[in-house]
């Protein structure tokens, strides 16, 4: 409990703890560490940061890494020694009740012990941070946190309760996976428009970051409008375990905390750290410690002797300035500050319109608005490794002699087709072959002959036939003609090379065509009014120039090329649809409550693109209905009134979905002000 400075000077002040501390986060891709001091009112002041990656996900690589950060912190804290540490643990070292599961437990004892350290709490990393926002920001959280690892962690937080809690393995695309998860949270209607990646080194970050900015959110999942997409700092994690530390600590000694009262939750809070014996992960103390007991503040008993007569006046006098104490007291000192969370209602509205590229303004009756026209030329060039196979090398060369069984004689032409044994050969000139002639005594007929070359029309050693191969013509029966080889033939090699493909020309035009659009894409949203959006079903590519420095079945290792493309399409603005819809949204929002225009967004889908160039959609409109709060009557109803008496109330008003109390100068925490000036009271929305 705090008391006013002017009692405070009266009580002995502890002396501040120096020990130093030290908070450890263990996870699958890296190892931080923080050094901190715990202070009187909780928050802890921490002395120096430090992050390490893991070369493998190994217990030895980590105690490694753990004891080289560990080192560095011992320099930055000479002469104190660090001997206590909070782990802060990813949920995939924790079982569904929340307990370190056995194997990492038996790691983590072996770790500590390599290291001389005493583990006296875990946390989990999700906790501690949210646990952080709600201290930083002054209200729970409502907000999806992101943790990026070998696993991809979702924990989404409603008013600083963990309502959902999935992760998966990070093999593919981190925004599909992420999708998959939102949509497995059944019972959430409306997802947090807020999402904080953690964890993983600023470039990996940075990198899952741009690919959540460019996924459709609004059209695959239950969001209001685009969710806002943040990088924490690479050591707020470890910060935070320390504050979730340094909290826990604090109350387990005694330590008085900031008076701040969230509202009586229907199940026992889960605390920001898990307080543990060393004995639980397999250690001994040292030497025992005695319990610290919180110091209980007490005031002697004050006693107003009787008082002769002659003293009723001092006694008079006595009693108005106890009175007057008293008033001080319970009128004018106390103050507190009630933060009222509001519930707002989705309201949205849905019509079928049409964007006209001759319309140049919005059109109530037409339901209609101006489509605008938009082109962009770009240029790029890339390379792609060639995937074509070819088979290069020489045919087989030879002689063959030519037999002219016929008794006429026989020209052949330069191209003349041979065959032998399946493979074809070709004559390398013309040759005239005499005719057969016949011995009329001894009746024997020699065939007329001559010598030719020819070439096999295959490349590859296959055609290197041997001498006495017979040849057949491929348009000449052999019993009119025949060829036979005298010598072997030679020349004939072949091998496997690498050469460019049809393949590979379309495969480069497409990556080169598909960058070039996204480049389009982004200058054509760089140079109009950020409220202007291009529709994806209007755009026309059109390829103006395509250059290769190879050509099909070239000998080459890769493709280069160069493009240039004309990328068109129609846009709309999106103002124009909250001018034709808003009053259609307005009709929807409930008794009570008030349409925050600053949260209206818009959506369209179902584009029917016609030949004439009109383009019909189905638009929607929505935004955040607010209720209405009366400052002054809430101030009224809760002044006085215990914290449960409060909570009932505000319950029961129209779109609250809690609050909390802060209090100074209080000397009860149980009860509100009398006096309804000294409350004050701030709105805040989830």
């Amino acid at each position: 409990m705090k008391l006013p400075d002017l009692v405070a000077r009266f009580l002995p002040k502890k002396p501040e703890a120096k020990e130093v501390l030290l908070s450890l986060i263990l996870d699958d891709q890296s190892v931080s560490a923080a050094a901190w001091i715990a202070q009187p009112k909780g928050l802890p002041t921490v002395v120096k940061t430090v992050t390490k990656p893991l070369s493998s996900d190994s217990w030895d690589e980590r105690t490694a890494v753990a004891d080289s950060v560990i080192a560095i912190l011992d320099e930055a804290v000479v002469p104190a020694k660090i001997e206590k540490v909070v782990l802060g643990l990813p949920p995939a070292y924790l079982s569904p009740d929340g307990e370190i599961l056995p194997d990492i437990r038996s790691s983590i004892k072996e770790l500590t012990k390599k290291l001389d350290l005493t583990a006296i709490g875990f946390v989990p990393v999700h906790q501690a941070i949210a646990h952080t926002l709600k201290i930083d920001e002054g209200i729970p959280p409502t907000v999806i946190l992101i943790g990026i690892g070998r696993m991809l962690t979702v924990s989404l937080f409603k008013v600083g309760a963990l309502v959902g809690l999935r992760s998966v393995s990070r093999d593919g695309d981190d925004a599909a996976a992420t999708e998959k998860i939102f949509k497995s949270f059944t019972d959430v209607e409306i997802l947090p428009s807020r999402m904080l990646l953690y964890g993983g080194s600023h470039e990996l970050l940075t990198q899952v970051q741009e690919n959540l900015l460019h996924h459709p959110w609004q059209t695959r999942a239950s969001f209001l409008h685009f969710p806002k997409i943040e990088l924490l700092p690479t050591d707020f994690a470890v910060g935070a375990v320390s504050v979730a530390g340094a909290t826990e600590l604090a109350q387990t000694l005694g330590v008085e905390m900031e008076e701040s009262i969230a509202p009586q939750p229907q199940e026992d809070e889960e605390p920001n750290v898990v307080m543990v014996a060393p004995e639980e992960l397999g250690f001994k103390p040292s030497q025992e410690v005695p319990d610290t007991k919180k110091t209980k503040l007490t005031f002697p008993k004050i006693k107003i002797p009787s008082l002769p007569r002659r003293g009723v006046g001092v006694a008079i006098g006595g009693v108005v300035v106890i009175v007057f104490i008293a008033v001080l007291a319970r009128w004018v000192v106390p103050h507190a500050q009630v933060t009222v969370l509001t519930l707002p209602q989705l309201v949205t509205a849905e019509s079928s319109i049409s964007i006209e590229p001759t319309a140049t303004v919005v059109s109530s009756q037409e339901h209609s608005i101006p489509a605008h026209k938009q082109e962009k030329s770009v240029s790029g060039q890339s390379a792609i490794a060639a995937t074509g196979k070819k088979k290069v090398g020489d045919p087989a060369k030879g002689s063959v002699v030519i037999f002219n069984k016929s008794t006429s004689s026989r020209s052949l032409k330069k191209g003349s087709m041979f065959v032998a044994n399946g493979l074809q050969f070709t004559l390398d000139e013309d040759i005239s072959v005499a005719s057969a002639s016949e011995n009329l005594i001894s009746g024997t007929v020699t065939f007329g002959k001559a010598n030719a070359p020819v070439t096999a029309v295959d490349i590859g050693p296959q055609s290197n036939l041997p001498a006495g191969t017979e040849f057949s013509f491929k348009d000449v029966a052999i019993s009119i003609a025949i060829a036979r080889s005298e010598k072997a033939f030679i020349g004939g090699t072949s091998r496997d090379v690498t050469v460019v493909s049809r393949a590979d020309y379309e495969a480069l035009t497409k990556e080169l065509t598909d960058e070039l659009v996204k480049k389009a894409k982004k200058e054509l949203r760089g140079g109009v009014n950020p409220t202007e959006k291009l529709i994806d079903e209007t755009i026309v590519t059109k390829v103006t120039s395509r250059d290769f420095s190879q050509e099909v079945n070239q000998e080459a290792s890769q493709l280069q090329g160069s493009l240039t493309i004309t990328v068109a399409g129609v846009s709309y603005n999106e103002d124009d649809i909250t001018s034709l819809l808003k009053e259609n949204v307005a009709t929807k929002v409930p008794q009570g409550y008030a349409l925050d225009e600053t949260t209206l967004s818009s959506t369209i889908a179902d584009v029917v693109v016609a030949r004439d160039g009109a383009i019909t959609v189905r638009a929607s409109l929505s935004g955040k209905a607010v209720p209405g709060v009366d400052v002054g009557a809430v101030q009224q109803t809760i002044a006085g009134k215990s914290l449960t008496e409060a909570q009932e109330i505000l319950r029961n008003m129209q779109g609250i979905a809690g609050a909390e109390f802060i209090f100074r100068y209080a000397l009860s925490r149980d009860r509100l002000p009398i006096n309804k000036n000294n409350i004050s009271v701030r709105i805040a929305t989830q």
